[in-house]
């Protein structure tokens, strides 16, 4: 998945929101800083992403209500 901001991350489950039904998506990345590494995991807004592969990669992905 590709977030707004250009960063790439991995899906790691899809999530419902009880208030107002909105879909958020569980993503993390790594992000480097010089030759630091630290491993991101946020929560965003599921119409923020763009799927870099086709629906059918995407089918395994956890769900949660």
């Amino acid at each position: 998945m590709e977030m707004t901001c250009c960063i790439t991350g991995h899906l790691l489950a899809w999530e419902r929101h009880e208030l107002g039904g909105a879909w958020w998506a569980w993503v993390s990345w790594v992000q480097e800083a010089g030759d630091r590494r630290v491993q991101k995991v946020v929560e965003v807004r599921a119409g923020s992403l763009r799927p870099l592969e086709p629906p059918e990669a995407y089918k395994d992905v956890p769900q949660r209500v």
